[in-house]
């Protein structure tokens, strides 16, 4: 998902925008239905409930920090103002 937010970084046109937030939405449904098919596959079946649960958590951990600490950050990357969000 860095790629709409790289070509929003560099002000893009919206058509751009569109079509990198596009091809960043089909990369993470290609990687999501293989990451599934694999924890299938390979876990056995008992343990598919724990697994995915703390594939999960290490997946959605880490978003609320970096949101908080972007905005915290950012007049050490150079940037003018940050969006109201990340001042929390």
């Amino acid at each position: 998902m860095a790629l709409p937010l790289a070509a929003m970084a560099m002000r893009l046109p919206v058509p751009l925008l569109v079509v990198s937030g596009f091809t960043a939405g089909a990369g993470l449904a290609v990687s999501m239905t293989s990451w599934a098919s694999v924890v299938q596959a390979r876990i056995p079946a008992d343990r598919t409930s724990r697994t995915t649960s703390y594939s999960t958590l290490g997946q959605l951990i880490p978003a609320p920090w970096g949101m908080c600490w972007s905005g915290r950050s950012s007049p050490c990357s150079g940037s003018e103002r940050p969006l109201p969000p990340g001042l929390l």
